[in-house]
């Protein structure tokens, strides 16, 4: 748990500098930043990961000199469930954070609060550099110590409606339950964090670029889903960093409900919406498995696609080198053809075309399309 944690904690930072990368630029003449401040919008990142627990700031424990920490995820009204308690400081009192470790071990840590993990953070608000120092109340002279640099993918919140979140709650309500019965706490406690690191231990998959619950049917039940596409490993890493998500919609229009963070871990997404009613099985003026595939493929080519550098009429006079002009959207298109057909889909774009031909003449009945297909004809020969 102590692992999954401090990965929640590193992509919280991440998160929070992403979106606030002006976080403490206030004008030094009229405004004076506290760490509060800083541990406020820190705490709502950790929230969106931690979202079975409650979160409150600067509370004071008066069974503990009256100190104060900075954030604490857990549940009011309980303490089977008091789960992390974060101190904060700013790079320019970092000299504290000795201090708050030994205020997490002999306080927080302490056994009417028994805290299970314990963290002190320390930020540079104005580089988004930090240090995280994790402590767990079992093993707490044996912590971890993270820096911004240590990873490089981060972890996606569960999107609201999914299985997953509603079984963390669901195990939440038991280990309560068992609190309030006076039954031993300790075996739902495992448990719960136990399926805390199932959930945030899943490995990304290709099938995580479809957007919404519907898409997602839809493509399964049409074996269309992207882990059917057979792609390399390397290249679903490719697909993954460059953004690109998928989703369908059905004629003339329809509606796509974005949960909180549907794009998992993507600030800029890339989206591929796809005509549900340009698919069907048997009829042969629709797309089938294989055509539409290759149209999604084709689309993602889109997304690769780098224009060759321009060279002006002058540069190329002074160096004596002829550049033959070629058309930039007919390059794009059939850069996007080529990469459908180097995963074996070159037959599947002609063939399609052909049918979107016959559909749509007025788009696809032209005479660079009527190229292309016997491009990809000649290709796939």
């Amino acid at each position: 748990m102590k692992d999954i944690l401090s990965r929640i904690i590193w992509t919280s930072l991440i998160n929070l500098f992403q979106a606030q990368p002006n976080l403490s630029d206030f004008i030094p003449e009229v405004t004076s930043e506290r760490e509060p401040n800083l541990s406020f919008h820190f705490a709502n990142e950790l929230w969106k990961y931690l979202f079975w627990l409650d979160c409150d700031f600067d509370i004071t424990k008066l069974s503990h000199e009256n100190k104060r920490p900075d954030i604490i995820f857990h549940k009011r009204g309980s303490n089977a469930l008091n789960f992390l308690v974060v101190e904060v400081k700013r790079k320019g009192n970092a000299s504290g954070f000795a201090d708050d470790l030994e205020k997490i071990k002999n306080h927080w840590f302490g056994n009417d609060l028994d805290y299970q993990f314990g963290a002190s953070v320390v930020i540079d608000e104005n580089t988004g550099d930090f240090e995280i120092r994790l402590l767990d109340r079992k093993t707490p002279q044996s912590g971890i110590l993270l820096i911004k640099g240590d990873f490089i993918n981060r972890l996606s919140p569960p999107e609201f409606h999914s299985g997953a979140r509603k079984l963390i709650q669901t195990k939440t309500v038991s280990l309560l339950v068992a609190e309030k019965a006076g039954t031993d706490t300790a075996g739902p406690n495992e448990d719960l964090n136990t399926w805390i690191c199932r959930m945030y231990a899943r490995e990304w998959s290709i099938d995580d670029i479809v957007i919404g619950t519907s898409a997602r049917q839809w493509l399964e039940k049409n074996n269309l889903l992207p882990s059917s596409w057979v792609l390399s490993k390397e290249e679903t890493e490719k697909i993954k960093q460059a953004g690109i998500r998928l989703t369908i919609m059905y004629s003339p229009g329809s509606i796509l409900t974005l949960q909180p963070n549907p794009l998992k871990d993507c600030d800029t997404a890339k989206v591929i919406i796809f005509d549900a009613d340009s698919f069907g099985l048997g009829s042969e003026s629709k797309l089938n498995v294989e055509e539409t595939i290759a149209t999604f493929l084709h689309e993602i080519g889109h997304v690769f696609y780098e224009p060759a550098p321009q060279i002006s009429a002058a540069d190329a006079l002074s160096t004596a080198r002829y550049v033959q002009t070629t058309n930039g959207k007919e390059d794009e298109e059939n850069a996007a053809d080529d990469y459908a057909f180097q995963f074996g889909y070159g037959k599947h774009i002609a063939s399609g075309l052909e049918k979107l031909a016959k559909i749509h003449p007025d788009t696809f009945g032209t005479d660079e399309v009527k190229v292309r297909i016997e491009r990809m004809k000649g290709r796939a020969e």
